[in-house]
């Protein structure tokens, strides 16, 4: 599933949640609505991250 802020900010439940960040830029647009120590990078390559749509 693609990172959705908005949806994310709308869900309170999710700020407890561990999350799992394909990508750097995924990281920065989640980290707008979540708090950033519940975010965790991946740092996986392009071709892996088309893997985990």
């Amino acid at each position: 599933m693609l990172p959705c802020p908005d949806l994310a900010a709308s869900c309170p439940a999710l700020k407890g949640e561990l999350i799992l960040a394909r990508s750097a830029s995924e990281e920065r647009e989640l980290a707008q609505v979540l708090p950033a120590n519940r975010i965790v990078h991946l740092d996986l390559p392009e071709h892996e991250q088309l893997t985990m749509l």
